[in-house]
């Protein structure tokens, strides 16, 4: 286990992208009415960058213009987002592709949550 962390924290990364919580934290406020059981997407294609909370009819998006770079979808639990933002003290956050991980941080990096890239377009 430890050999594994160890090995995570040391991938590098590949691109960052800049962005404000307030914008997904809107995301997330709006999407509290979702249940534990729901999933979020982080998508990227092209220049746009989509954060999107599903359940049967209801869909939260929003959506973030940026450089263009790798294409992903991650998939994770809408929890875990919401948690994670909820604990990130800073106005800005960075999201880090690396080889296998989207990463999501705060600004002084104290507060970190790793997402696996699930799939590639």
């Amino acid at each position: 286990e430890i050999k594994k962390l160890r090995a995570l924290l040391k991938e590098k990364t590949a691109e960052r992208i800049d962005a404000r919580r307030q914008v997904l934290a809107k995301l997330v406020r709006k999407a509290a009415v979702l249940s534990r059981g729901d999933y979020a997407t982080i998508s990227r294609r092209g220049e746009s960058l989509k954060v999107q909370v599903k359940r049967k009819n209801l869909s939260y998006t929003a959506e973030l213009f940026v450089e263009s770079g790798r294409d992903f979808v991650v998939v994770f639990p809408s929890k875990k987002l919401r948690s994670a933002l909820a604990r990130m003290d800073t106005e800005r956050i960075f999201l880090e592709i690396t080889e296998r991980f989207l990463k999501i941080s705060n600004f002084s990096g104290t507060r970190v949550i790793y997402l696996e890239l699930e799939e590639f377009f």
